[in-house]
């Protein structure tokens, strides 16, 4: 069976398309051939097996050189080395103003035995409504301006919020589509890609 569609069918298949993409939430993803558990249905743990080399993900280099929303300037080895929670965000993105407490909380817990906090703003066209998000949170690490999606591209994000948590050798070892469903989702994230 064969079917067509008309010209006027197609923006609402693009919009289911984009809608069905935005609300995945796997039990588990291919992975060399094998389905591998999450953590909760919208984190990915990579096995360290499968893991990409540093500083690459989807076989892209997502080494950048931005600035901050301070306006200094800040680059993807303040990454090396270290584990790392990387977030996107943006100001106009509901769920990213429901799952920055739980960063914060995370970057309380986490900080103090060396991981790496990251936030990129994505796609605020104006850096005031960003700095307004950072200090309505107090966010305690750095933030990168990224108005044209340039370092979001790197990571190959989409759709947003998106978080990565990458291991001490800057590999993606895990992914958190959307926001996570709760502090002890985000926290244990973290601490399997540490173990």
């Amino acid at each position: 069976m064969v079917l067509r569609l008309g010209r006027a069918a197609l923006p609402f298949l693009a919009l289911a398309l984009v809608a069905g993409a935005c609300s995945d939430k796997n039990l588990g993803t291919q992975v060399t051939g094998n389905t591998i558990p999450v953590a909760a249905p919208n984190i990915r743990i990579i096995p360290a097996a499968d893991r990409e080399p540093p500083f690459t993900f989807h076989h892209q280099s997502f080494r950048f050189t931005a600035k901050t929303l301070d306006g200094a300037s800040i680059s993807s080895d303040v990454l090396a080395g270290k584990a790392a929670v990387v977030n996107f965000w943006g100001a106009w993105c509901g769920d990213c103003h429901r799952e920055q407490p739980m960063f914060d909380a995370a970057f309380r817990t986490f900080s103090p035995k060396g991981v790496v906090f990251l936030g990129i703003d994505v796609r605020d066209p104006f850096s005031a409504d960003a700095r307004s998000f950072v200090d309505t949170y107090k966010i305690p690490y750095p933030s990168v301006y990224d108005p044209y999606s340039d370092v979001a591209y790197r990571f190959s994000v989409v759709p947003f919020p998106v978080t990565y948590i990458l291991d001490t050798q800057s590999r993606v070892a895990a992914v958190i589509s959307s926001l996570p469903e709760s502090q002890k989702d985000l926290n244990d994230a973290i601490q399997q890609v540490l173990a």
